[in-house]
């Protein structure tokens, strides 16, 4: 599942589903935002830490095997940043977008990526 769980108003009853339908031995992978803008309107309901996630998953008879945080302080600060300028400043024309992401967007990324690397964090962001 990926990017799915914080547009399920009810969480606990999709693992209820999912735990049900699962192959005895199988393994469920999933990805979901903590920081993101509202998306999805008006099915944008929730932003889940680790801790309330492998809580939800343990309560509805899951083993957690891992969980794995995407990004750091810096690369999510960067992200954020692009994600702003491609939303609001970039024209909508997408022939000029095409043209524009490259140039713009992703050396800003990049950039995060990098100095993510080299600006050790706590990972807890």
């Amino acid at each position: 599942s990926s990017e799915v769980f914080e547009h399920v108003f009810n969480l606990e009853e999709l693992l209820e589903e999912i735990h049900r339908v699962i192959k005895k031995g199988g393994q469920m992978g999933f990805t979901c935002p903590f920081i993101w803008d509202i998306h999805e309107e008006p099915y944008d309901y929730a932003r889940y830490t680790p801790h309330a996630l492998e809580y939800l998953m343990n309560k509805k008879g899951f083993e957690v095997v891992k969980i794995k945080k995407s990004s750091n302080h810096l690369e999510t600060i960067f992200q954020t940043i692009t994600s702003y300028f491609y939303l609001y400043v970039l024209p909508k024309n997408k022939y000029l977008r095409l043209i524009l992401v490259p140039i713009f967007i992703a050396p800003l990324n990049i950039s995060g990526i990098l100095l993510g690397k080299i600006f050790k964090d706590s990972g807890n962001f």
